[in-house]
């Protein structure tokens, strides 16, 4: 946030900065004085600003699988209406599915009554995997497991044995630094979702999820409409 503060300056203040601050202490200043760029020829340079037409280019367009899109200046777009992405993330040939582990995380007691928010997520995580083109397959069945160190890297190591390309977590409750570290180890990317989101996801939630899980399995969510691949 206090990057894009000072990134997002209004264009008087980003005058003065260049203009009247500058000239005190800062570029103009050393174009003026400093020795070194005396040396270097530069000190004739003019610190008077000059005006130039501006350009406002267009927003790209977004080549997805089946569809190309053109989010206009919003910053943000959905993605609502069977799109699929450009390059899914690939599949072994033997298997037309994403095998991924689906994991609870707790501390202390273990979570009562979890299943049907635990399966809704999975029925859901699922169908909207096939819409955009990345298939999931769970292996085995959604572990609930204590956030301690030891369990989670004995989980993981099953993971890792049963060739998962990633596992997503539901943090009852948060450990997720110690998740991060047990699968590092393994080598495996994680998704972790807030068990606020399992319970009440927001709008097109799931989505949202598998934009970043395709990345992390090495797909390609989109490109440019005027390139013919995506490297």
């Amino acid at each position: 946030a206090s990057l894009i503060k000072e990134a997002a300056v209004p264009p008087a203040r980003r005058m003065r900065i260049l203009t009247e601050e500058s000239m005190r202490q800062g570029l103009f200043d050393a174009i003026q004085t400093d020795a070194d760029v005396a040396a270097f020829g530069l000190h004739h340079v003019s610190t008077t600003p000059m005006k130039v037409d501006a350009v406002i280019l267009p927003p790209p367009k977004l080549q997805y699988g089946n569809r190309v899109i053109q989010p206009e200046l919003k910053g943000a777009w959905n993605l609502a209406g069977n799109v699929q992405f450009a390059y899914p993330a690939p599949v072994d040939v033997r298997d037309p599915r994403l095998p991924y582990g689906l994991v609870t995380t707790y501390l202390r007691s273990a979570p009562l009554r979890i299943e049907d928010s635990v399966e809704r997520f999975r029925q859901s995580l699922e169908h909207e995997a096939e819409v955009l083109g990345t298939p999931l397959r769970l292996v085995g069945r959604a572990e609930v497991v204590s956030g301690d160190d030891h369990s989670l890297q004995c989980l993981m190591q099953y993971f890792h044995v049963q060739e998962v390309r990633i596992v997503v977590v539901l943090l009852y409750t948060d450990v997720y630094a110690f998740v991060k570290l047990a699968a590092d180890r393994m080598r495996l990317p994680t998704q972790c979702v807030k068990w606020t989101n399992v319970e009440r996801p927001p709008n097109r939630y799931h989505t949202s999820l598998l934009i970043k899980m395709n990345y992390k399995m090495g797909g390609v969510n989109h490109t440019l409409a005027s390139r013919a691949s995506p490297f």
